[in-house]
């Protein structure tokens, strides 16, 4: 059974009791649908168990793109990342109906249907927010665009080695580990 239609404004409340709410992410209080299809979800996969496998080694948290982060000026903003890892000492009570704390690293896994533009809004509002790395991923390309608050953002290709040990030992890997084998 489908959920009717969000309404055309919510609050960040209102939309924790959507049945459906975590397809959406809220801006300026309208809910937006978040784009998804196979490839970018199967991405999303494979990223996040890298993340989590270098979590691991220090109990660090990593989050699927279920979780809302309400860390933005606007109270009214709830985004999602597709994966996102937090240091454990920075970490907050795991029952909490948001994450009010900013992530360290962020991945955004591009969708067909998205825009490049837009993506790369998102990555500057999570940047905005405190997170320190985005992983922008772009299936279609196999390539990450690395986005930092001290840098203009950085493309690593396949063959390219991604380093984030500056947030936690272990957040390195070559690109093409965050995408699965193409058939």
């Amino acid at each position: 059974m489908t959920s009717p239609a969000p309404a055309r404004t919510c609050t960040p409340e209102e939309l924790l009791l959507m049945d459906d709410g975590s397809h959406f992410e809220l801006l300026d209080g309208e809910p937006r649908e978040r784009n998804v299809s196979i490839e970018s979800s199967r991405v999303n996969i494979q990223a996040a168990a890298f993340l989590l496998g270098a979590a691991m080694l220090d109990n660090d948290v990593v989050c699927d793109s279920e979780l809302g982060f309400r860390i933005f000026a606007d109270p009214n903003r709830i985004r999602r990342a597709d994966a996102s890892f937090i240091l454990r000492d920075r970490a907050p009570r795991i029952d909490q109906s948001y994450m009010t704390v900013a992530p360290d690293l962020v991945v955004e896994v591009v969708s067909p249907t998205d825009r490049l533009d837009d993506v790369r809004q998102k990555a500057t509002e999570w940047l905005d927010a405190g997170v320190r790395v985005v992983w922008v991923l772009l299936p279609k390309t196999r390539e990450a665009h690395v986005y930092r608050n001290d840098a203009r953002p950085a493309i690593f290709t396949a063959e390219d080695e991604l380093n984030a040990e500056d947030i936690a030992p272990g957040l390195r890997t070559l690109t093409a580990n965050l995408f699965p084998a193409r058939r």
